[in-house]
């Protein structure tokens, strides 16, 4: 039991050091910022490639961030279908973002990913095999 608790421990560390550094583990490089690296799995950045592209029809930023979240999803839908089409919140997105303990850190990420475009897929496989 006791190797257990600290394996969740360490997990736990190992996760949230993840995080912080997709946000603020920006560096220098010939003289300029650098931002982080966030990897996201497939259908987070799905959502944001689809609003941010809609960016350049005139979306605001935070209207692509309030999006690609969808916390209501109904009025989203009906917001978005009077200028776009909507993107329904996949189940894998929704699995991503329903934790509450890194939700702000999440949306960080995501913001980082809508203004520098510092992102990469998740590498995919094969869960036939799962």
């Amino acid at each position: 039991m006791d190797k257990r608790i600290k394996e969740i421990g360490e997990e736990t560390t190992s996760h949230f050091l993840k995080l912080t550094k997709s946000v603020y583990g920006w560096s220098v490089k010939d003289g300029k910022c650098v931002p982080p690296k966030i990897i996201f799995p497939k259908p987070v950045a799905d959502r944001i490639e689809y609003f941010a592209e809609e960016m350049e029809n005139g979306l605001t930023f935070q209207g692509a961030l309030e999006y690609i979240f969808a916390r209501d999803e109904e009025k989203c839908k009906e917001d978005c279908e009077q200028l776009m089409d909507w993107l329904p919140v996949s189940d894998g997105f929704k699995k991503w973002s329903d934790d509450y303990f890194s939700y702000n850190f999440k949306e960080a990420q995501v913001m980082l990913a809508l203004i520098y475009g510092n992102y990469q897929v998740e590498a995919q496989h094969d869960t036939r095999t799962d």
